[in-house]
């Protein structure tokens, strides 16, 4: 069944359009502030890349049985990162409490990538650029002691907006023959 899907005889590949789905277990993050100084985390979940546009009803010219849907702006959803509580600290475990304990004149926002990794090559597939984010909660999951499993935190970022990179590099005939 791999064999087929990677050959392009399945739903991994549309021959006319050339379109590959992604599988979305392998990705990195990399945060870079103003200085442009670069640390890579590591996350297991990450939600929340989502835009939409938001819209307003308006009743036109005295006509209340017609109406107007008018586009108002794009609203973006916050993003939210999980991963195994991490001891020392990371990075960015510091960054969310300095900012978040720092108030309003503690917001330094950084911009994110988030890469999302072909899993024979490594090369990015694709790219999101998150600009200006910062952080809005910081938690740490709960502890059950009934349960054995990791101690898990999470983070959730505001950010400016996004922009989604598309790279096929990663995705050509020569990387899914390794697979056969």
């Amino acid at each position: 069944m791999i064999k087929k899907l990677i050959q392009g005889k399945g739903s991994l590949v549309n021959k006319a359009n050339h379109f590959r789905t992604v599988p979305s277990f392998y990705f990195t993050i990399q945060l870079a502030d103003m200085s442009n100084l670069v640390a890579e985390e590591g996350f297991t979940e990450i939600s929340g890349l989502s835009m939409s546009f938001e819209t307003e009803p308006v009743t036109g010219g005295g006509m209340q049985d017609k109406q107007y849907i008018l586009p108002k702006g794009i609203s973006f959803t916050n993003l939210v990162l999980k991963r195994p509580l991490m001891i020392p600290k990371s990075i960015m475990a510091n960054w969310c409490e300095t900012t978040i304990q720092g108030g309003m004149v503690g917001i330094k926002p950084k911009d994110l990538t988030i890469k999302l990794l072909h899993p024979l090559t490594g090369l990015a597939s694709a790219t999101w650029l998150v600009t200006k984010a910062y952080p809005v909660k910081y938690e740490i999951l709960g502890f059950n002691a009934e349960e054995n499993s990791l101690a898990y935190e999470q983070i959730e970022l505001a950010y400016q907006c996004f922009k989604h990179k598309l790279d096929m590099g990663s995705f050509t005939a020569n990387t899914t023959a390794a697979f056969i």
